[in-house]
Formats: C-alpha cells, sequence, structure tokens
C-alpha cells in the first residue's frame, strides 16, 4: 500500500521517524489513534500482519514541470473547436519511479474552468515518457468566459497545473439570452448557472465583461438576487424568479455585446419581486447611449411578480451594442432587471431545400437557420415552377 496525503510537509515528526527507518507499522497505529484517526482507520478496524516493516520515505520528489497552456485562440466564436497543448517534463524522472502505477503522468483537462472541483475533469488521459507533451481539443457550444485548466500529476501524486482565459464571442446571426440575476453562486465560466426553458431557449448566468465577449460592466453595486415565489403572466418561471439589483443613482450599470453590423431587437424582462407597492423600484434605461426608459415601475405597469416585457429596436454598425442602467433618482427602493434578449432582425439570406410533390404545392425546409427553426418544414401553395423566389426570415417572440 502507499501513504497518503495525510503525511505531509508538516509532519516532519513522523517523517523523520520514517526516515530513520521506525517501522511502518507503528506509526500507521500510533496516527490511528491519535492525530490522522478520522483519515486512516475508521471505528472498529483491526490491524494485523509484520508490523516491524520499515518505510523509506521520498519527501525529495519534484512536481512535474509544465510549459506554459498554450491554445489555437483564446476568442473563439462560439461552436469553434479550440485546441490545446503544453509540454511536461519530471526533472527526477530517473529517482523517483514509483512501483505503484505503471506510468509516470496523468493529466486532468478542464476546458469550462474546474469550479473548485464541482466539475469531473472532461478529459483524464496518461503519459509514460519522462517528457510528454499532450493535446486537446475543445469545442465551446455558449458564448461565456471559461479558465481552461490541465493538472498534470505524477506518481507521487505531485500535482503541477496551467491555466488559460478563453473568450468565447456570440454568433450575432443567432439570439443571445442573458439571465442578469443567475450564477451568483459560481464563478463567470461555470454551465451550471445556465438554465433552459421549456420551449428550448437557454439563457446564460451573467458574467462580468471581458473584450472580446459580453457582459456587465460598471459601478452600479448590484448583485444578482433570487426568489422562489411564483411569477404571473409567463409560461416560464425562468428568468422571472432572478434578477440583478440596479443601486446607485450616479452610476451606470453596463451591459455590453459585441455584433456584428445590422438590425437587433432588444428586449428586456423584469418582474417585481420585491417591491410593496407602485413607486418603490423606478428605472432608467439608455440604449446605445439614448434614454429608453425613464422611472419605469414594473410594479405600476403589472403588478406583482408579474412578468413584463420592454423592447426596443436599433440599428448597430459599431460593433456593439451598450445598455445602461441607473437607479432613479426618486426611487426609494433598488432598481433591478430580470433578464436581456438580443434578437437578430437583418434580413438573411437562408439556403432552403424544396420539393414538388404535386401540382404547385411545394415544401420548404430551412437548411440554415436559428436555432427555434433550423429543420422546421412549412408548406406553402400556388408556387409556380421555374420561378425564383425571395424568403424573408422576420424574427417574433422566440426570436
Amino acid at each position: 500500500f502507499r501513504l497518503g496525503p495525510w503525511l505531509s510537509k508538516d509532519d516532519n515528526d513522523l517523517a523523520d521517524r520514517l526516515d530513520q527507518g521506525e517501522s511502518l507499522g507503528l506509526v500507521l497505529l500510533e496516527a490511528a489513534t491519535w492525530k490522522y484517526y478520522d483519515l486512516l482507520l475508521p471505528s472498529g478496524t483491526f490491524v494485523y500482519g509484520d508490523l516491524s516493516l520499515s518505510v523509506a520515505g521520498q519527501p525529495h520528489n519534484i512536481p512535474p514541470v509544465l510549459t506554459e497552456l498554450q491554445c489555437s485562440t483564446s476568442n473563439p466564436l462560439v461552436g469553434e473547436t479550440v485546441s490545446f497543448a503544453l509540454d511536461v517534463s519530471d526533472p527526477d524522472a530517473d529517482a523517483d519511479e514509483s512501483p505503484f502505477v505503471d506510468y509516470e503522468y496523468q493529466a486532468e483537462w478542464w476546458f469550462e474552468g474546474i469550479q473548485y472541483h464541482r466539475l469531473e475533469p472532461g478529459v483524464t488521459e496518461h503519459g509514460t515518457e519522462a517528457t510528454w507533451s499532450p493535446v486537446q481539443e475543445y469545442s465551446y457550444v455558449r458564448a461565456h468566459t471559461y479558465t481552461a485548466r490541465v493538472e498534470v500529476v505524477d506518481e507521487w501524486m505531485a500535482r503541477s497545473w496551467q491555466t488559460v482565459r478563453i473568450r468565447v464571442r456570440p454568433d450575432s446571426s443567432q439570439p443571445l439570452r442573458v439571465n442578469c440575476g443567475a450564477g451568483r453562486r459560481y464563478d463567470r465560466s461555470c454551465p451550471l448557472g445556465d438554465q433552459e426553458t421549456a420551449d428550448g431557449r437557454v439563457w446564460l448566468h451573467d458574467q462580468g465583461f471581458e473584450t472580446g465577449t459580453w457582459g456587465h460592466a460598471g459601478d452600479s453595486g448590484g448583485n444578482p438576487q433570487t426568489s422562489g415565489s411564483a411569477v404571473s403572466g409567463t409560461d416560464h418561471q425562468i428568468p422571472y424568479r432572478y434578477w440583478r439589483r440596479v443601486r446607485k443613482t450616479d452610476k451606470d450599470q453596463l451591459w455590453r455585446f459585441p455584433v456584428s453590423t445590422g438590425d437587433y431587437r432588444i428586449v428586456l424582462h423584469f418582474a417585481d419581486m420585491t417591491s410593496s407597492a407602485a413607486g418603490e423600484s423606478l428605472l432608467d434605461a439608455w440604449l446605445e447611449g439614448e434614454q429608453i426608459l425613464d422611472a419605469f415601475d414594473a410594479y405600476a405597469e403589472a403588478g406583482p411578480a408579474t412578468a413584463i416585457t420592454r423592447s426596443f429596436t436599433r440599428h448597430i454598425d459599431d460593433g456593439e451594442i451598450i445598455l445602461a442602467l441607473r437607479r432613479d433618482a426618486d426611487a426609494t427602493a433598488n432598481a433591478f432587471i430580470n433578464a436581456i434578449e438580443i434578437i437578430p432582425t437583418t434580413t438573411q439570406t437562408r439556403t432552403i431545400l424544396m420539393e414538388q410533390p404535386q401540382g404547385h404545392v411545394w415544401s420548404i425546409a430551412p437548411v440554415h437557420g436559428s436555432e427555434e427553426t433550423q429543420g422546421s418544414t412549412q408548406i406553402f401553395s400556388g408556387l409556380a415552377p421555374a420561378t425564383t423566389y425571395s424568403l424573408t426570415p422576420l424574427a417574433d417572440g422566440n426570436g
């Protein structure tokens, strides 16, 4: 058997005794009845065998040496594959061979972040040479900021690691939905914070802004909140049970979204889960520098715990949508926002498949479309053969 992590550098007395040839059995028995009882031997354990066995310690093992974690791109488009690579070496490979394992390294990859070990590694692989160059690929399917991490362990369980920041760009041709109050218990790159409604819409947890992707910024002092109360006026409780407070009247709470040139519909979602009367929570909002809401009162407009939206369209040609929020000066409570949708409305060219079963009735199925329409089929009658038709997709409430 192998001594576990209970024998650390802080246990110099036990380590010295083992190095001096004291029996392993005696050390284990002492540990079991003293400092390390819970870690080694549970209650009722019997110890038997040759307790005179001595052990040679290995106090000078050097952890694996890793080069900087390289990636093919640190700012991929959502869905793009990213390649990762690094070099691993063992400076004392000739001296620390272990009889307990048949490989020298184990690499554990967390492509979307380690999350304080809430998540299992995405990939675990083994290396059997003193020098090793593991390579992995991963496709990010959601636009977030991630801290990709690889940890390498040698045969003596010494561990080293490297990380690299990955900022995934959203696809401007697809809707982007942000649950502003989600993600409170997670860091900004945790898929555990994303949520999906019954209609298939994915609401991304909010995150801080970093260049290359989207996120909230500014200094309004707002933090995310949640409630277990039911929300009226909607078929979906997500995202209305979550919200981000907007606390300050003199500083903006910003959301920044990188987009391609085109037309977009920006939908703001609200449900007042805290006010007891109208006039308490009042919000001012600016879109692309133009004020769009002045003392907006969701309670007065819809009532308590009731969903309500406000929608705005803009043509964007500077590469970014900027939304700024402030608490109105006349408010007696914090302002808030539950969710934000960015929906492209620019006319796009779509590839279609057409079949003519009989007469002039055609079946048209989009090949390239949004997540809601891809693969759907519509029937059109009265279309003449050998005639060119222009199809203009229009965004509705589903994007």
